[in-house]
C-alpha cells in the first residue's frame, strides 16, 4: 500500500508532463483574407495593423514569404468575398512570415 500511495502521484505527474508536450498549437485565425492569384481566398495566420478607415492613406499590402514571394505584394481583405479592402498607415508591403 506504501508503493501505492508513492506511484500514483508520480504517475500523475508524469501524465500531466507528457500531455503537456502533446498539445498541437492551432494557427490564430485573423479573420483577414488575400486572393491568390488564382482566385482563392487565403485567410492570414499573422496578425496585420489594417483596418476599415478611408482616411487612412496606404491599401494593406502582404507579402507572405511561405508561399511564392515574388507573386505578391497580396492585397488585404476583411472577408472572403474580397468586398472591402483594407488600409493601413504602414508603407506597404507588409512582410510576413505566415
Amino acid at each position: 500500500m506504501k508503493k501505492f500511495k508513492f506511484i500514483l502521484p508520480v504517475m500523475a505527474i508524469l501524465c500531466s508532463v507528457g500531455l503537456s508536450f502533446a498539445s498541437v498549437f492551432s494557427a490564430m485565425n485573423t479573420g483577414l483574407f488575400v486572393e491568390l492569384q488564382d482566385g482563392t481566398p487565403y485567410e492570414l495566420q499573422t496578425q496585420v495593423n489594417c483596418e476599415v478607415n478611408e482616411q487612412l492613406s496606404n491599401q494593406c499590402e502582404v507579402i507572405i514569404e511561405s508561399l511564392a514571394p515574388e507573386e505578391g505584394p497580396y492585397q488585404v481583405y476583411d472577408d472572403s468575398s474580397f468586398s472591402t479592402p483594407l488600409k493601413t498607415n504602414e508603407v506597404p508591403p507588409i512582410v510576413i512570415p505566415d
